[in-house]
């Protein structure tokens, strides 16, 4: 009989625990396993927990330099030392280890879908990944030290947006490099997904002038294709940062900045890849990120992302996903790309003090959020005083957009929306119309999958 709890559990609730003791906790006298090791209090163990701190002065006295946090109490991760009984070690080990099976399990299927769909997803649709970093510090160096402990912060909201380039797909000819990712026997761009094609990468340049190529699978299976038979897996990324005085975190600065990006995005596909959009609107959408309540897997997200369609041709042309990282597996490319935002802005704040003026910063230093955008547009987005060395994983371009308070405010009406069932326990939502979804309780990209988002969901495994 199966059961739906950890192995752990049959092994010692229901197995050795009973065999030992009675119902009352005494040790049995009539079993081979009785002994005084299993009440002797001569164990200790350390396992991380989280404590709950207040950030509001507990006597309730005022202070003017002291400045908490939004949230009234923090959550800190400590490694904890605790003394006890072989018994109560193994009912702690029983407790925990029921919550990380579950856990260990949603994490193997999300790394292996995101897997998936990087190998199986086609031309024609666009993945994007968000996060907010962590809020950046204006350090003003010329300060007394009497202002070096009031802190000037800014928002700084990442975005990643990938795309198969459908022209680099078409190609039945052209010399592919070692180390190419390609589909085997992939269908053209607008064609119905042959679920036959398989993804692999070129090991080795058979014979140039025939253009043959070795290609290895995912299972490390060595085949021969001609360059006819090969899609090139060639990927556009593009980087969006934006830049806001706004310090709060929540659902509706995340839509006002996908708002933005998303518009800003077609225009840009239009200009310089309209192969890649075709009809000039983003009709299929997967966007990821992680499971952070107050801005990302909330009501008023899911229902702000569902509305999307409306815009772009409505249920039956969109085919919108929302895929959810495990919690505390979050992190990616984007992280690194904020950090690398973060870093530039902190040196300039040096640079500034250092080698005198910026010449391209309003105030000529890092002082306000409009002196931090200046200083990203420059070393990133135009950056002609770079060398850019391109990589296979790199990034093609870099976006950033400026808001303040003053002149492009987060607005936060007041709404109120209907809850979605069961939002924690899922982790993938396919948006059917305004407000309506499909949710799977596990992430999946399969190259079935990915042909049902293609075509719209007319058929979705799951």
């Amino acid at each position: 009989r199966e059961c739906t709890k950890c192995g752990f559990r049959k092994l010692w609730s229901s197995g050795v625990r009973k065999a030992i003791l009675t119902q009352n906790d005494e040790v049995r006298a009539n079993t081979i396993l009785a002994g005084p090791e299993w009440k002797e209090s001569r164990i200790h163990w350390r396992h991380y927990t989280q404590k709950v701190s207040d950030t509001l002065p507990q006597d309730g006295a005022e202070d003017d330099e002291y400045s908490p946090s939004a949230s009234k109490n923090g959550r800190n991760l400590v490694l904890e030392t605790t003394s006890g009984s072989l018994l109560q070690f193994l009912d702690r080990y029983e407790e925990s280890t029921e919550k990380h099976a579950s856990h260990r399990h949603l994490v193997s299927t999300e790394r292996t879908a995101s897997i998936a769909y990087d190998q199986n997803v086609r031309p024609l649709m666009i993945t994007r990944h968000q996060d907010f970093a962590e809020n950046g510090s204006i350090k003003n160096k010329r300060q007394v030290q009497s202002q070096y402990w009031i802190t000037i912060s800014y928002t700084l909201f990442i975005s990643c947006v990938t795309w198969v380039r459908a022209s680099e797909w078409n190609k039945d000819s052209g010399k592919l490099e070692v180390g190419t990712e390609v589909t085997a026997y992939g269908e053209k761009v607008g064609e119905p997904i042959n679920l036959s094609s398989y993804w692999g990468t070129v090991t080795s340049i058979l014979n140039e002038e025939s253009e043959h190529y070795e290609v290895t699978d995912k299972d490390g299976t060595k085949h021969c294709h001609h360059r006819r038979d090969l899609r090139h897996r060639k990927n556009h990324n593009l980087v969006f940062g934006h830049v806001s005085d706004d310090k709060s975190h929540d659902s509706y600065a995340m839509q006002h900045f996908t708002t933005n990006e998303l518009r800003e995005l077609e225009k840009y596909m239009v200009e310089n890849f309209p192969e890649d959009l075709p009809s000039g609107k983003i009709e299929c959408l997967h966007t990821k990120s992680d499971n952070a309540a107050s801005h990302f897997k909330s009501r008023k997200s899911m229902n702000y992302f569902s509305r999307l369609i409306e815009e772009r041709g409505g249920p039956s042309k969109c085919a919108f996903v929302y895929s959810f990282g495990a919690p505390h597996h979050g992190k990616g490319k984007w992280d690194g790309a904020g950090g690398c935002m973060k870093h530039k802005v902190d040196q300039d704040t040096s640079s500034a003090m250092t080698m005198g003026t910026l010449p391209y910063t309003t105030s000529g230093y890092i002082e306000t959020v409009t002196d931090v955008y200046e200083s990203l547009v420059h070393h990133f987005e135009r950056g002609e005083h770079r060398n850019k060395k391109p990589t296979q994983n790199g990034f093609d371009g870099w976006r950033f957009y400026l808001y303040t308070n003053k002149t492009n405010p987060v607005r936060r009406p007041d709404e109120s929306i209907t809850a979605l069932k069961a939002i924690s326990d899922n982790y993938q939502f396919v948006v059917r119309n305004e407000g309506v979804y499909y949710n799977r309780r596990r992430v999946c990209y399969c190259l079935h999958c990915i042909a049902a988002m293609r075509e719209g969901f007319t058929e979705l495994n799951g």
